[in-house]
C-alpha cells in the first residue's frame, strides 16, 4: 500500500475520532481477587495460619510422624504464596537467611544426584558398601552420594518449613511485622499451658513416641520444650523492654513479663531437661538486663532512687526466695525433674557422651563429602560397638554441629561457619545502629538464636519443624533489622 494512502487513512481515522467527544482512557484495574490475596491483612492471616499449622503438627523430628504428610505439602504451598506476594526488596532484606537455608537444600539435591560407579567408589567412607557389593556380586551400579537417599529426600522437604517461614516474614509490611513476634510468643504460651495441663493430668501428649509423664507441651521431646520456655522468658522480657516509655502498657508489660517468668521457671524444672537447666542461668541474666532497661523499671528508679532501689532489691530477694523454695520442693519431691536427673545420671553414663568419640571418627572418615543429609542413622550402624547394643538406638547424634559435619562434610562445615559469622555481624550491626531500642533488639535476637544453636550442641531442637520455624522467623527479622530496610524502626517500634 502506498505511503500516501496510509497517511490519508491515518489522518481520516484521526479526524473521525476527534470529531466526537473525547474520552479518557480507563486506567487498568487490578483484579479484585488478586488485590485481596496480596493485601497486608491476607499476608498476615496466611502467616498466622502457617504458624498454627506448624505448632500443631511440627513438634517432632521423626520422619514417620503422620502429621508431616499434611505439613510438608502445605509448607510448599505457603512458600509459593509468599513468593507470589513478596517484593524483591523484601527478599533482599532476608537474603542471608535465604542463602543459609538454600545452601542446605542445594546440598541435599546434589547428594541425591546418581554418580558413576568409579566416582562413587572413590568417595570416603564407602568401603563397607563396596565389600558388601563384592560379596553379593551386585556389580557396578550408579548411586547417589547419600548413603540413605530416602532420609536425604526427607531432609530436603523438611527445609521447606524454615524456607516458608523466612519468605512469609519477609512478605509482611511494616505494621504487620509487629505481629510476627507476638505470634511466636503465642505459640510459646500455648505450649506452656499445654505443659501445665500435662503436669496436672499426666496425659494430653500429641505424639505417640514422646517423653511420657513430662510436660513436653507441643513437642515430643522435653529438651525442646525447655528451650522454647527459656525463649519465652526472653521474649516476654524483650516486650517489656521495648514498650512505649510514656504509654499505658509499659507497667503492664513489665508485670506480665515477671508473671511469665514466675510461671515458666517451675515448669522448666519439671520438664526434666538438664540442657534447659544448664542454659537457665545465662537466659535469666539476659532477661534481667532487658527488664532493667524497660521504661517502667527505669521510671521507677528515676522517680525515687533510694526507694526504687530498695523496692528493686526487695523484689529480687522475694523472687530469689521463691526460686529457692521451688527448687528445694522439687528436689525433695518424688517427681523426676531436671534437678533429680542432674544428680542421678552422670555424663559418663549418657550414650551421647559415650558415642562422641565415634561421632568424631565418623566425621573424619566421611570428610570432605559427607554421608548425606539425614543419613546419620544408616552411617552410624557401621560404627556402633557391639558391646553397647541395647534396646535404645541413636536416630540422631544429639549434637547438630557434629551431625551436620558427618552428613554434610566440608560444605556442611562451611554453612555452619557462615551462619555463625553472619549472626555475629548482624547482631553487631543492629547494636551500633541509630534505632531507639537498637541495643535491646540486638541482645534479644542475638541471644534468642544463640540459645537455640547452643541447645543444638546437646540435642536437635532445630530439626523439629516448630523449632526450625521459630529460629527462621527470628533470623529473618534480625536480617531486616541489620539491613535497616523498610522496617528500620518498624521492628523495634513494632513491639510497643
Amino acid at each position: 500500500m502506498p505511503k500516501t494512502l496510509c497517511a490519508s487513512l491515518v489522518n481520516t481515522n484521526h479526524a473521525s475520532l476527534s470529531s466526537g467527544p473525547r474520552r479518557r482512557p480507563s486506567p487498568r484495574r487490578t483484579p479484585r481477587l488478586a488485590t485481596l490475596v496480596a493485601s497486608p491483612r491476607s499476608r498476615l492471616a496466611v502467616f498466622g495460619a502457617f504458624v498454627a499449622l506448624v505448632a500443631v503438627l511440627g513438634g517432632s523430628s521423626r520422619p514417620d510422624v503422620s502429621g508431616l504428610v499434611l505439613l510438608r505439602p502445605m509448607a510448599i504451598l505457603f512458600c509459593l504464596y509468599a513468593l507470589l506476594v513478596v517484593s524483591s526488596e523484601q527478599l533482599r532484606n532476608v537474603r542471608a537467611a535465604l542463602l543459609l537455608v538454600g545452601s542446605l537444600m542445594m546440598l541435599a539435591v546434589l547428594q541425591l544426584v546418581p554418580l558413576p560407579p568409579g566416582v562413587w567408589s572413590s568417595l570416603p567412607g564407602r568401603e563397607i558398601v563396596l565389600e558388601a557389593d563384592t560379596l553379593i556380586d551386585l556389580g557396578e551400579i550408579w548411586r547417589p552420594l547419600s548413603l540413605d537417599p530416602d532420609r536425604t529426600w526427607n531432609a530436603l522437604f523438611a527445609l521447606f518449613v524454615p524456607l516458608g517461614s523466612i519468605c512469609l516474614v519477609a512478605a509482611q509490611g511494616d505494621r504487620s511485622q509487629r505481629t510476627v513476634l507476638l505470634a511466636l510468643v503465642g505459640v510459646g504460651m500455648l505450649s506452656a499451658m499445654l505443659g501445665i495441663l500435662q503436669t496436672i493430668g499426666g496425659g494430653l501428649h500429641l505424639y505417640e513416641i514422646t517423653h511420657a509423664g513430662f510436660p513436653v507441651g507441643l513437642f515430643a521431646n522435653r529438651n525442646h520444650q525447655a528451650i522454647l520456655l527459656l525463649w519465652l522468658m526472653l521474649a516476654a522480657s524483650y516486650l517489656a523492654a521495648t514498650a512505649e516509655p510514656h504509654g499505658p502498657t509499659s507497667t503492664a508489660r513489665l508485670g506480665l513479663a515477671l508473671a511469665a517468668i514466675a510461671v515458666v521457671f517451675p515448669l522448666l524444672i519439671l520438664t526434666g531437661s538438664r540442657a534447659g537447666l544448664a542454659l537457665c542461668l545465662p537466659s535469666v541474666a539476659v532477661c534481667a538486663w532487658l527488664l532493667l532497661r524497660s521504661p517502667a523499671m527505669v521510671m521507677l528508679l528515676q522517680r525515687s532512687r533510694w526507694r526504687g532501689r530498695l523496692l528493686l532489691a526487695g523484689g529480687g530477694v522475694v523472687c530469689l526466695g521463691l526460686v529457692v523454695f521451688v527448687l528445694v520442693t522439687l528436689a525433695y519431691s518424688a517427681r523426676t525433674t531436671a534437678l533429680s536427673r542432674l544428680f542421678e545420671l552422670s555424663a559418663a553414663d549418657d550414650l551421647r557422651s559415650l558415642y562422641l568419640p565415634r561421632f568424631i571418627e565418623m566425621s573424619r572418615d566421611y570428610f570432605p563429602t559427607g554421608a548425606g543429609l539425614g543419613a546419620f542413622q544408616e552411617a552410624f550402624n557401621a560404627y556402633e560397638p557391639t558391646s553397647s547394643l541395647t534396646a535404645r538406638y541413636m536416630n540422631q547424634a544429639h549434637n547438630d554441629p557434629v551431625q551436620l559435619l558427618i552428613e554434610g562434610g566440608l560444605p556442611g562445615l562451611a554453612i555452619i561457619l557462615a551462619g555463625m559469622i553472619w549472626l555475629a555481624w548482624a547482631s553487631w550491626r543492629v547494636w551500633t545502629s541509630a534505632g531507639r531500642r537498637a541495643r535491646e533488639s540486638a541482645v534479644f535476637y542475638g541471644a534468642s538464636i544463640t540459645l537455640w544453636l547452643v541447645a543444638g550442641v546437646v540435642d536437635y531442637p532445630l530439626r523439629t519443624p516448630l523449632g526450625g520455624m521459630v529460629v527462621a522467623c527470628l533470623t529473618a527479622q534480625l536480617g531486616i533489622l541489620s539491613r535497616g530496610g523498610r522496617s528500620g524502626g518498624g521492628l523495634v517500634n513494632a513491639v510497643r
